[in-house]
């Protein structure tokens, strides 16, 4: 079956639409995919933020505990062999001792911060390269379609 000119045109005219919309079509479902799986990565590194903050007070915490053990273990070993621990190089031990704790609490509370910080800094670029590739789809696929329009106005397609 042999088309006429007219028809034959016709069908390849369709044939170009339909791969223009088609094609914007693809594009659109891209940035809508692109920015689905950045609000996904977003939700992952901010829960990998929660858990660093988390991980850090509970190791803050046990700091905290076992240190406190320690001075009350080193404050009778003092005892035990006569020293008075309310006075003198006994209590300049006691003192250093709980500001080398409170150091340590300090930088593990720090540790947590910044790679909490970090993994909220990482959720923050996914999600804004997430919503450039949406907005570069949602673009190109325009930039599609108006081609298609003005192809078909100025008769070039």
């Amino acid at each position: 079956m042999c088309l006429d000119p007219a028809t034959a045109a016709a069908v390849a005219l369709g044939g170009k639409i339909v791969g223009k919309v088609a094609g914007a079509g693809g594009k659109v479902l891209s940035a809508i995919n692109a920015r689905r799986q950045a609000r996904f990565q977003q939700q992952i590194f901010d829960k990998q933020a929660a858990d660093e903050r988390s991980a850090a007070l509970a190791e803050e915490e046990r700091l905290r505990i076992q240190a406190s053990a320690a001075l009350g273990d080193q404050a009778v070993n003092l005892a035990a062999q006569g020293s008075r621990i309310d006075e003198g190089s006994p209590l300049l031990l006691q003192v250093q001792s709980a500001e080398n704790l409170r150091a340590d609490q300090l930088l593990v509370r720090f540790g947590g911060a910044t790679r909490a910080r970090t993994a909220t800094d990482r959720g923050i670029l996914a999600r804004r390269e997430g919503e450039a590739q949406f907005t570069s789809g949602i673009f190109g696929a325009a930039g599609d379609l108006l081609e298609l329009g003005t192809g078909l106005a100025g008769g070039t397609l």
